[in-house]
């Protein structure tokens, strides 16, 4: 018989520091004709992406009753238990060679240099740490900025845009340095992505 397809998306949030500030997962499903179906994971709380049901929750579980079928249907919940990662991260900030406080690098001016240490965490799940890399991304606008410098990474221009990527293999443990030159220094988020080391 059919049953519930789901796909798994772990959203986590660090401090400027590289420390877990918050833990979500957002879950995309093909319910293939069903509309009622249980997922069975300890969470604080779950929220209905797709549309106003709510669900009915027990301790370690949550079911759907949907009202009719859906092609798909996403919710996001938080885990009791935040899911130990393969990699942990330590970020430090200098300006102007200087070590400074990110809280106060907004509009500064000068040269920034943020330094992203990926550790290893050897109390990750064996497939983990055996499969998953690690992609570094941050995105500048070329606009207000005079330089940029990633050693060791792949510097992407996109229009007015420029990425900065950098990437490390299962179990590596890597430093990435991003330089950015500005009279008025502006980055959105540093994003670290862990996936399957898989092109198919």
């Amino acid at each position: 018989e059919p049953t519930v397809s789901i796909d798994e998306t772990v959203y986590v949030n660090l401090d400027h520091y590289g420390k877990t500030s918050n833990v979500n997962i957002v879950k995309g499903c093909s319910p293939n004709g069903l509309t009622q179906f249980t997922d069975y994971g300890a969470y604080t709380s779950v929220r209905n992406m797709s549309n106003e049901v709510q669900p009915s929750q027990g301790a370690d579980s949550v079911s759907w009753e949907l009202s009719q079928p859906m092609n798909r249907f996403y919710y996001e919940c938080t885990p009791k238990q935040e899911p130990t990662l393969p990699w942990t991260f330590d970020i430090s900030y200098k300006l102007n060679g200087v070590p400074a406080d990110p809280a106060k690098l907004a509009g500064a001016s000068g040269l920034v240099e943020i330094t992203i240490q990926a550790i290893p965490n050897k109390n990750a799940a064996q497939y983990y740490q055996n499969n998953l890399v690690l992609e570094v991304m941050a995105t500048v606008d070329m606009a207000d900025t005079l330089s940029i410098e990633a050693p060791g990474g792949q510097l992407q221009s996109m229009g007015s845009t420029t990425a900065a990527i950098f990437a490390a293999l299962p179990g590596e443990e890597k430093e990435f340095t991003l330089r950015i030159g500005s009279n008025h220094f502006e980055l959105g988020s540093i994003t670290m992505m862990m996936e399957p080391a898989k092109l198919s």
